[in-house]
């Protein structure tokens, strides 16, 4: 699911050309045209990449921009998988704490919640009122740099755990870099903070280098979770790791019929490299994202 979000954070300034950003233009881009775009390029080794896509103008490059929200929100996410309204106070999962793990700092990224939370008339989850926290990598350091691109990778995994859990407590772990040594000594922090659920959005592709990091996302009783994109079957890591939930990318389309959601198809285990961890269990693919009608 492509999300257009944006963040206030300084940056380099960069010559571009710039879009037309008349409401015809935008009217013509949303209707017809509209793209989108990776937020953080490629990488690979022992570095990560944030799973963000940018919805942008049919130039392929500007970020799309419109007045109001648009897509889906909260209660189209509740409906779509089946949730009661989750800010029910009897709902199982009040008052329990989801971390998200990211590379960097967003330094408006509790700003940016509170828009959020606000627009689609959610409580709201400050660091006054116990909800929100921010810290580093490790007890006593200070938080990291901010950075746009990343940025933007910390506000969607905020954004979407208040949109499943307005009533979760949230805290945001900051890795000082994008390098697997400290997404992992991040991971392992947040063991130690009485969480029930952990959320790794990004990913490297996979080698037996991985292994070294496998014991951060080891974590019994925490469902550990890890983006594995937004195409369809992906051998990248975390993602594939025995220790963690799996999360691809699921395609939302509102449908009068009843709801019903495709059983993607199985196929067979391939075979593993000498030196690489076994898989936990058959892969469930398909040919690209699946889709659900609600």
């Amino acid at each position: 699911m492509a999300l257009g979000l944006f963040t206030s954070l300084s940056a380099p300034a960069i010559a571009r050309p710039t879009a037309p950003n008349t409401p015809n233009a935008i009217n013509a881009d949303v209707t017809h045209r509209a793209q989108h775009r990776r937020v953080c390029p490629r990488e690979s080794g022992l570095t990560v990449a944030c799973q963000a896509i940018v919805v942008t103008r049919s130039d392929g490059l500007h970020p799309l921009a419109l007045p109001g929200p648009s897509g889906l929100g909260p209660f189209d996410l509740a409906a779509a998988y089946g949730l009661s309204d989750p800010r029910r106070t009897d709902w199982v999962w009040n008052g329990r704490k989801v971390i998200v793990i990211d590379a960097y700092d967003n330094p408006h990224a509790e700003f940016d919640l509170a828009v959020y939370r606000q627009t689609f008339g959610l409580p709201p989850c400050t660091t006054a009122n116990g909800c929100f926290k921010k810290i580093s990598q490790e007890k006593g350091t200070r938080l990291p740099r901010g950075d746009v691109v990343w940025g933007q990778e910390i506000d969607l995994d905020l954004q979407m755990a208040s949109a499943v859990c307005p009533l979760c407590k949230i805290t945001l772990i900051a890795a000082a870099s994008a390098e697997l040594p400290d997404i992992t000594r991040a991971a392992r922090r947040a063991v130690s903070r009485n969480t029930s659920a952990i959320s790794n959005s990004y990913a490297t592709d996979e080698s037996p280098e991985n292994n070294a990091f496998e014991t951060a996302y080891d974590q019994p009783g925490i469902a550990v979770t890890a983006s594995s994109g937004d195409s369809g079957y992906a051998s990248t890591f975390p993602a594939t790791s025995p220790h963690v939930i799996a999360v691809g990318a699921t395609s939302l389309v509102r449908d009068s019929s009843p709801r019903s959601t495709p059983a993607p198809s199985r196929r067979r285990c391939p075979s593993r490299p000498p030196g690489w961890p076994s898989w936990p269990s058959c892969w469930r693919t398909s040919s690209g994202a699946s889709t659900s009608r609600w």
